[in-house]
């Protein structure tokens, strides 16, 4: 079926905003990224306690911390 995943769960389109300065540098991206599927990996646990299948859909990169903050 078009648009679920083989374990059945809906996925579409995530958006993640980069300062250029992260974006260009393959390290500082690369620890981005892995904050960012951290994120979403807390997302999914979180709403699947509580029976929703929300998740977080736009993130946004930190350029000094990295740090991911859900939108």
């Amino acid at each position: 079926m078009p648009g679920t995943s083989k374990g059945g769960n809906v996925y579409g389109r995530i958006r993640v905003t980069l300062p250029i300065s992260v974006a260009r540098d393959l390290e500082k991206f690369q620890r981005a990224m892995a904050n960012v599927t951290h994120c979403m990996h807390e997302s999914g646990q979180r709403s699947s306690r509580v029976g929703l299948y929300l998740r977080a859909r736009e993130f946004i990169v930190d350029a000094c911390t990295l740090q991911v903050s859900e939108l």
